[in-house]
């Protein structure tokens, strides 16, 4: 029985399709809560130096955004809650996924292939793989065009 979906959000269009994926899920469900996570990655300028002013503020620029995004779903009657960390965001998704428990994440991936993929790896893949539950995949589909 799912009763929390956890939904990543790093603003982007796949993300968007996302939450809107996991929007339908929730209302289809009935009694559903969603939690939306954002994660400000974490960067180390040389060992053991981090700016945390600078990581105060975007995490606030994220909740503000995150609100705008659950003031949405709320409208359409869901309870939403909403996330922000710092780190390692396929760390941070799978901790918070236990945590919380959620019995479903659902998460866009940005399709990278070939060297962008090695170099940088898959945050989805890390989460599908580390997850304690099911992990839903939605990759941005590009338009169609007319022949």
């Amino acid at each position: 029985m799912i009763q929390t979906i956890l939904i990543p959000v790093d603003f982007s269009e796949t993300s968007s399709q996302a939450v809107q994926t996991g929007k339908v899920f929730a209302k289809k469900l009935g009694g559903v809560k969603v939690v939306l996570f954002h994660v400000v990655e974490e960067i180390e300028y040389y060992p053991g130096f981090v700016m945390p002013p600078i990581f105060e503020e975007l995490k606030e620029n994220a909740r503000k955004e995150l609100d705008n995004v659950a003031q949405e779903l709320r409208a359409e009657g869901l309870p939403v809650d909403v996330e922000v960390g710092v780190g390692s965001p396929s760390q941070k998704i799978v901790q918070l996924a236990k945590s919380l428990p959620a019995d479903l994440i659902v998460m866009g991936t940005h399709g990278r292939t070939g060297f962008s993929h090695a170099l940088l790896g898959s945050i989805a893949e890390k989460v599908v793989r580390q997850a304690h539950c099911p992990v839903m995949t939605v990759r941005m589909t590009k338009p169609q065009t007319g022949a």
